[in-house]
């Protein structure tokens, strides 16, 4: 199975593009910022941007 590498920046613009994938598909707002939060956060974390303990 071939292993795929992304950057921060690449996961953070897939994020965008999954944003815009849950509008476009009707989802309410705040539906969609749960989802786009949680990803969001988890990206900052491995980033090393969040510290879930703070």
């Amino acid at each position: 199975m071939a292993q795929r590498c992304w950057t921060e920046q690449d996961l953070r613009e897939e994020l965008n593009r999954y944003q815009a994938e849950l509008e476009e598909a009707g989802k309410e707002d705040r539906t969609v910022h749960t989802y786009v939060d949680r990803a969001s956060r988890f990206i900052r974390w491995l980033a090393g941007e969040y510290d879930p303990r703070r």
